[in-house]
């Protein structure tokens, strides 16, 4: 009987963008239009919210995947998973596979991501950082179009 499951890049890309919907940076800009607590209206993301260390758990075992594009995935969907209190003690250990996946990846969203997690945990990123990481920066604060986005759906 074949395996009905979707493939892992699939679920770890979904995830990881439902936990960028539900990150920290999102909330606060989402409570500055419902009085600061959007989470009063939207059951849904309080809920995701408090099961990130379950899906931190899921996540997890692939950060360290031989396919690079399972880890790269993983990498970029633990990165907001570990807002949650109970899981900054990963901080460190996901901050490993981030500066890896810098050195190695050249796909925009995963590097943006990576990067603005390392500048919001108080790293240096300058030395990580390349021409073309600038020049997408530097579009977005210009207002030019950006990396990222939302998905509704599971692609699976």
């Amino acid at each position: 009987m074949a395996d009905s499951s979707p493939p892992p890049c699939l679920a770890l890309n979904w995830l990881g963008s439902l936990a960028y919907d539900a990150d920290d940076e999102c909330l606060a800009i989402g409570g500055r239009g419902f009085n600061g607590d959007c989470l009063a209206d939207y059951p849904e993301m309080r809920a995701f919210r408090d099961h990130r260390p379950a899906f931190y758990r899921a996540v997890s075992p692939f950060l360290g995947d031989e396919d690079t594009d399972v880890r790269d995935a993983a990498v970029t969907a633990a990165v907001p998973l570990i807002e949650h209190p109970d899981l900054t003690c990963h901080r460190d250990d996901v901050g490993r596979h981030v500066r890896r996946l810098l050195t190695d990846s050249t796909d925009r969203y995963s590097r943006s991501r990576c990067l603005d997690a390392l500048r919001n945990w108080g790293y240096e990123t300058t030395a990580l950082e390349t021409a073309a990481d600038i020049a997408a920066r530097t579009q977005h604060l210009r207002g030019g179009d950006w990396t990222g986005g939302f998905m509704d759906e599971p692609p699976f």
